[in-house]
């Protein structure tokens, strides 16, 4: 069985000088555990969980701290903790 995860995550420094992680035309499968998850360049021995899903759909805001913004994240997962899986990623990609 696959399941997609659809949208984009975005990270931006907009509220009181602190990142927000925006996932906007978010969509996955409902589980319980689901995990936001940032990765680092080090790879998976630098992942680290930054918050708890709040829904598996819409957009949502995240506000992490500011440090995010100016050393943002490679990768950006949606994790179920309960199955242990993966279910989506989004790669992070600079702006200017």
């Amino acid at each position: 069985m696959s399941w997609s995860t659809k949208g984009t995550a975005s990270i931006v420094g907009r509220r009181d000088g602190k990142a927000v992680l925006e996932l906007r035309n978010f969509q996955t499968q409902r589980a319980p555990e689901l995990w936001i998850v940032f990765e680092y360049a080090q790879g998976v021995t630098s992942r680290k969980s930054v918050a708890s899903l709040r829904q598996a759909w819409g957009n949502q805001d995240y506000v992490m701290p500011a440090g995010v913004a100016a050393h943002p994240p490679t990768r950006v997962y949606i994790y179920c903790a309960k199955c242990g899986k993966g279910f989506g990623v989004a790669h992070m990609r600079r702006t200017v």
